[in-house]
């Protein structure tokens, strides 16, 4: 059967955002937050994922899987398979939606919750071998971001993985074996591999749709990428231009001034010698209102 990455926004929701999916969606989660010695999710309820918007004029939100835990804690996670404009921004402005939208009318802001976003990512992001990055308030646990590089997962050895790094291989391979025969999870990895066969088994079509749309969304970030380096080198290449030509235009305008009062002070001065205002407006061209 042919597979596709998990990281295929329709796989992943039909393996981590259906109801049968929340005990391996909890392992996932739980693997990342233990990563981070942050407190471990016991159980784990599904919300909806369209955040709105709630008024005409506010951008529409829609994640790919939104969970709550026993304590009320968002977790949102995230799969990017292509590099977007303003990334870092986008994913803090659906951090901000999830912390901001909790509290009603009266509540007290201490009874706000974290927030916590899982990013899995197909490209990389930051300099350097790590592949899992952690943004996250020094003095609380209300903001933790995690940035998941994929591509520089599948790089380091099967031995002395621990159970996030795992996890993130198995994101984006899952016909590897990747060592898990050995995990001590290896049932919940059969377990999403068997969710993902189940998927892929639908219909014959399902495969052909999902790489057409990878195929379709990826060719559109390119040409999106492409426009808006074009716009802006337009723009630059424009700035430049204008500032060349405004630097030329008062250069020509200052001598064009400069000259006038040269040649006014001349005509100014021939009067003073006894010449003729005839004579000096004839060959200077100015007139006597000029000399005013």
């Amino acid at each position: 059967m042919p597979m596709s990455p998990m990281t295929h926004d329709r796989v992943f929701r039909h393996v981590f955002g259906e109801p049968e999916g929340l005990p391996l969606l909890k392992n996932l989660i739980n693997a990342y937050l233990e990563y981070a010695q942050l407190l471990l999710a016991v159980s784990l309820e599904l919300v909806n994922p369209d955040l709105g918007p709630e008024s005409v004029s506010e951008k529409r939100t829609v994640l790919d899987v939104l969970a709550q835990d026993e304590t009320g804690r968002k977790i949102n996670v995230e799969i990017q398979t292509s590099r977007k404009p303003a990334y870092l921004e986008r994913t803090l402005f659906s951090w901000a939606r999830l912390y901001g939208r909790q509290l009603p009318v009266g509540d007290d802001y201490e009874s706000l919750r974290p927030v916590v976003t899982i990013n899995f990512v197909e490209f990389n992001m930051f300099p350097g071998y790590n592949a899992i990055h952690q943004l996250r308030l020094p003095v609380t646990d209300h903001l933790v971001v995690f940035h998941v590089e994929l591509l520089k997962l599948l790089k380091k050895p099967d031995r002395d993985l621990n159970l996030a790094e795992v996890w993130g291989k198995f994101l984006e391979k899952p016909q590897e074996d990747w060592g898990l025969q050995a995990h001590e999870a290896v049932q919940v990895f059969r377990a999403a591999h068997a969710r993902m066969e189940d998927f892929m088994a639908l219909t014959p079509d399902v495969v052909r749709e999902i790489f057409e749309e990878k195929y379709e969304l990826d060719q559109l970030t390119m040409k999106n990428h492409a426009r808006r380096e074009g716009l802006a080198e337009g723009r630059a290449e424009g700035k430049a231009q204008g500032l060349v030509e405004g630097r030329v235009e008062g250069r020509v305008e200052g001598r064009v001034e400069g000259s006038r009062e040269a040649l006014v002070g001349a005509a100014r001065r021939m009067l003073a010698e006894g010449l003729s205002p005839e004579l000096v407006f004839r060959v200077t061209g100015l007139k006597p209102d000029d000399l005013a």
